[in-house]
Formats: C-alpha cells, sequence, structure tokens
C-alpha cells in the first residue's frame, strides 16, 4: 500500500492532476491504521489472516517493511497539508 502513495504523490507531481493528490491522505491513514506498536516500535506485519506462510511477519525493508511507511505516510503532509 505504500507504492500506492507513493505512485499518487509522484502522479501528481508529474501531470498536476489534483485527483492524485486528493487521494494520497487516505493511503497515509489506511498504513497508520495497519500499523502494530511491539516493544515501543511500529511494524507493519502481514495480517494474520492472509494465506500464506508469511502471515504475521513483519520486514524491516523498504518495499515490504517499515521502513517505506513513514516515508509514504510522510511524503502526504507537506503536500496535501494533512
Amino acid at each position: 500500500m505504500a507504492g500506492c502513495g507513493f505512485t499518487l504523490l509522484r502522479a501528481y507531481e508529474i501531470t498536476g492532476v489534483p485527483a492524485f493528490l486528493e487521494r494520497a491522505p487516505q493511503v497515509a491513514v489506511a498504513l497508520l491504521g495497519m500499523a502494530d506498536d511491539r516493544d515501543d516500535r511500529l511494524v507493519w506485519p502481514i495480517p494474520t489472516d492472509f494465506s500464506s506462510t508469511l502471515a504475521g511477519l513483519f520486514h524491516y525493508g523498504f518495499a515490504h517493511g517499515v521502513a517505506g511507511m513513514p516515508c509514504a505516510t510522510g511524503g502526504c503532509s507537506p503536500r496535501t497539508r494533512s
């Protein structure tokens, strides 16, 4: 989902189409709602009901883990003022 947020922001930067920018805060809110506090650290686990051996795990990487989420959510604020 973080990739969706990045894509919306980048699409707005390239095209100037307001609809891309208007949708980005919804993605940020959804991402923040998916966060889990583990030992005073935010992580974004793969849902436990996801049909995969990876269910319940979380990653630290940028594409699927905690590194990319703050960038995607933080990227909304300066552009959308939200």
